[in-house]
């Protein structure tokens, strides 16, 4: 993907629609970003900074959003696995609340990505009971019976 100079990327801006404008400075947009980023497992400060490059350059219509896991994988170096799981939370959490923005700036209609399900522990978390555990308590006879007349 090809470098923009700082005052191509201000004129670029000025042109964008008002919310859009909004997302690019936006301090939530940006803690969101990284702790997508964190919960996936990028934890350095230049990955983030690149991810964080890359979705404005989807806001800037520099960068398609179909296209914004390619990048991720493909220039930033991100395994495959970490570049979806970032993708999907990017688009669910920071895209999909621009959608009526985004979708007519590119033209395409935006995906709606799945809550992102965490997968079942193999160690159950203190406090919780383990899922095998769960199960066989539905599967004990109900010793409590009200008789039916």
């Amino acid at each position: 993907m090809p470098r923009y100079s700082p005052e191509q990327l201000q004129k670029i801006c000025d042109e964008l629609p008002d919310d859009l404008q909004e997302a690019v400075f936006s301090e939530e947009v940006g803690r969101n970003i990284s702790e997508i980023c964190n919960e996936n497992g990028v934890v350095e400060a230049d990955e983030i900074s690149e991810v964080l490059e890359q979705v404005g350059y989807v806001f800037l219509g520099l960068l398609a959003p179909v296209n914004f896991q390619k990048v991720l994988e493909q220039e930033l170096e991100i395994p495959a696995n970490q570049s979806r799981l970032i993708a999907q939370g990017i688009n669910r959490f920071v895209f999909y609340p621009l959608r009526n923005t985004l979708e007519p700036l590119y033209g395409v209609k935006l995906p709606v990505s799945e809550k992102i399900k965490d997968p079942i522990p193999l160690v159950p978390e203190p406090g919780l009971p383990a899922r095998e555990k769960e199960n066989k308590q539905y599967k004990k006879k109900d010793t409590y019976r009200e008789p039916v007349e």
